[in-house]
This record gives C-alpha cells, structure tokens and sequence, in this order.
C-alpha cells in the first residue's frame, strides 16, 4: 500500500475492505522483529512521511499517534538512525502529557462513550493504551499497588468493553504489573465466563448483556461486538492457545492458561512447539508451575525466537493462583 496508495480509511488496493491504517509502522516493525524479511529502509522512509500527518487532537489520538512515534523509533534504532531514533522516542513519551491531564484522575465524566471527542471509547477504556510503556504509565499512577487496584477496579466494576478494540491489552497488564494470576483469572472469564457487559461500539446500555462474549454459534458475539476484519477473533485464537501480544512491535508474547489441553504449533522453519496444560479445568484455571523445555520457567512472558526454537512449555494448572509464579525477569 505505501507503493501503489495507502489511504487513511480504506482504498481500492488492498485485498480486503479495512477501517482505519494509519498504525501500519507498528504491524511492520512487528513483522521484521518476528523474522519476516522486508526492505526496512524503504519502508520506514514511507512511515517517516506518514508520521507527518498523524492525528494529534483528541485524547485517543494522542495515545495512538504516541505509539506509532514509538514504533518509528524501534525502526530507527535498527537502521542505526540514532537522531531519528531520540527524536521519536521524545514524541512517544509525549503521551505523559495527556495522559496526566485527562486518565490519570478518573470521575464521573470517565465513564461516558465518545467523550472528550474520543473514536469509539471511554476514557476509562483508553487510559490503559499504552502497551509500549507499561512501567510508564505504573509509574504516572502511583506505583505497582495502586496501578494493580485501579486495574481491578476498572474490571471489576464492569466498565471493561469487550464489544471494541480500544482496551483489548487491558486483561493482559496485570502481567506486566507483577500479578499474573489476574490476567489468568480475567483471560479465563473472557473466553469462557457468563460477565455483564454494558457497551456497545458506541454507547453504554442502561441494562447489560450477561452472557458468555464467546459463544460457539452462528451470532457468536455479543451485540454490537466490532470484529474489524479479525480483531476480535484473533483475540481469542490467541488467548485460547495462552500467548498473547500485548504489546505489538515486540518479538515477545504474555502467557495466560490456555483453554486446551495441547496445542501444537507447527512453524514454518519445520519445527513445533507445544503448549500443555495439566490439569486444567473450568476451575483449576490459574498457573502454578511452567516448564519450558523442561526447565523451570518463572516469567509471565515468552520471547518470539524461543518458540520459532521449538520445544514444549507445560503449565501446571490449579484451582488456587499461585501468587510467586510468572514474577521473574
């Protein structure tokens, strides 16, 4: 698309009718970290020209752009363009900006569809779209506790939306917080769970629709719930296999426990990797011990090459969180 006309809504040169592409820096700069060969100097020279005319008005656009600038500068560090790569990394810290002035403090108005001018979203929904600075935004808040209680607070309160993109990472941050068991315990009743859900794409109902999100039948979504050529699907594919990338752009994967009890990825280099489960069940849904490659494994994430390796990573599965496991480095 950078070659025969990329539009900021869809065009007439892509396969598929798309909605918004203007983070296409971030799905290439994820592609060439996980090995798939491209001309980067050639594309980040299009992106650099893109980056011009980011979207930097409304809360959301800021949060989004910032993301993209981060991703310029990964792109820029590889090609050994350290004033491009500085540059950019001062553009994406420019989110702390707005983020103290409207997600850091949240009140009554946080909690409303489309305002502040946001696309489709609340500003609870939004504050946690930071997914390349994490420890940024624990550090804004106040520290890991109350970064891990606000967390809860927001998904305990029903105030999460499942229906739409824009918090999707959320369930996955209690990982990069140092809680694992809460993303085992959010990510299980997501794929799994009857839950209340209040949003739609564009408003909060008066009365929620409590049902399981994921459902194996024709309508399989809840109402209103924005696929956006695959989105949502490819949420749980990932989820359902326990490895999910919270932040895309870098080559690494958060685990959570899978909802099988083998998974079997043949690879395109000829190896596989296999992912187990023992024990799990619909209660015994949370990690008590990993292994990978028979080795203890105490991280609560997975870098991309030590799975193109191949190998096995078993999770040992039961009904009460292990609060020590996935906290190492």
């Amino acid at each position: 698309m950078y070659r025969t006309g990329k539009y900021a809504w869809a065009g007439p040169f892509e396969t598929a009718p798309t909605v918004r592409t203007e983070h296409a820096e971030i799905v290439l700069l994820d592609a060439y970290q996980k090995g798939i060969p491209f001309d980067l100097d050639k594309v980040y020279d299009y992106a650099v020209l893109e980056s011009d005319n980011l979207p930097w008005v409304s809360p959301d656009n800021k949060l989004e752009s910032a993301y993209d600038y981060w991703a310029l500068s990964q792109m820029a560090e590889i090609l050994g363009r350290k004033d491009d790569a500085d540059y950019y990394t001062s553009r994406a810290q420019e989110y702390r900006k707005i983020w103290n002035e409207k997600f850091k403090t949240m009140g009554e108005k946080s909690d409303i569809m489309h305002g502040d001018g946001l696309y489709e979203g609340t500003l609870w929904q939004y504050r946690w779209f930071v997914p390349y600075d994490v420890p940024g935004i624990i550090s804004l808040v106040g520290g890991k506790q109350q970064f891990l209680t606000e967390l809860e607070y927001f998904f305990d309160n029903h105030l999460y939306n499942h229906g739409n993109q824009p918090d999707i990472q959320a369930p996955y941050m209690f990982n990069a917080a140092g809680a694992p068991w809460l993303t085992q315990k959010w990510v299980n009743a997501i794929l799994t769970k009857e839950m209340p859900n209040y949003y739609g794409t564009h408003e909060k109902w008066e009365k929620p629709y409590v049902n399981r999100i994921y459902k194996a039948e024709p309508a399989g979504f809840i109402p209103e719930m924005d696929d956006d050529d695959g989105t949502m699907s490819a949420w749980y594919v990932c989820s359902a296999m326990g490895l999910y990338p919270l932040c895309v752009g870098k080559p690494e994967y958060q685990i959570s426990t899978p909802i099988f009890e083998k998974i079997e990825i043949n690879l395109a280099n000829g190896n596989t990797f296999v992912i187990e489960s023992k024990n799990f069940s619909d209660k015994n849904i949370y990690i008590q011990k990993a292994l990978l490659n028979d080795k203890e494994y105490n991280n609560s994430a997975l870098l991309h090459k030590d799975i193109l390796k191949g190998g096995k990573l078993l999770l040992e599965c039961s009904e009460t969180p292990n609060k020590a496991w996935g906290t190492g480095k």
